[in-house]
């Protein structure tokens, strides 16, 4: 979601807290309990560096396929619905 409305409207949710509080809950996951860190004990610098690098490959995933989710936004304000074939084939037309 805050990276669909920074993309859209160039400015964060008001709802981006509960994005960024689930994100650093999975990267504190992944440094301190599972060490998947540079060090056994991952540090609040390397939090702030992991939660931007995701933050930058997610915000570059959705920006380089903007059309298909466009393609697929524009169906549903049109039907109010869809199916799964719908949004694959969609897709299929990007790829």
């Amino acid at each position: 979601g805050m990276i669909g409305c920074d993309i859209a409207f160039k400015e964060h949710a008001s709802n981006a807290a509960d994005d960024i509080a689930k994100a650093k809950e999975l990267i504190d996951k992944m440094l301190n309990h599972y060490a998947m860190g540079e060090r056994l004990m991952g540090s609040t610098d390397e939090m702030a560096l992991k939660l931007q690098s995701c933050y930058d490959k997610a915000y570059a995933l959705i920006a380089s396929n903007l059309e298909s989710i466009e393609a697929i936004e524009a169906t549903l304000v049109k039907e109010e619905y869809t199916t799964k074939a719908t949004i694959e084939g969609i897709i299929r037309d990007f790829f």
